[in-house]
């Protein structure tokens, strides 16, 4: 595991419980990295050492969605429901 030394301002660091302060960070990163699509939910989930339906409702919880369907990932889905519905 690498360490990283962090300069936050006052303000900010005092905003944080000092005892779950490394927790919190972790898991803003982590969030941070999901968001812009550079780790699975799985995955973060796994290095943060928590259950993925913790993450799950953590990224809910910073209004992330687990899903991030485009247009045109609905419409295949709406295609391969329709194709299952009519076997």
């Amino acid at each position: 595991m690498k360490s990283v030394t962090l300069q936050l301002p006052d303000e900010i660091a005092d905003l944080l419980d000092s005892e779950a302060r490394e927790a919190r960070l972790n898991q803003t990163l982590a969030l941070a990295l999901v968001l812009q699509g550079k780790l699975g939910a799985g995955k973060a989930a796994q290095l943060l050492g928590m259950h993925l339906t913790d993450f799950v409702q953590l990224m809910a919880a910073h209004g992330i969605p687990y899903y991030a369907y485009d247009a045109e990932d609905w419409q295949a889905e709406e295609q391969t429901l329709r194709e299952q519905l009519e076997r």
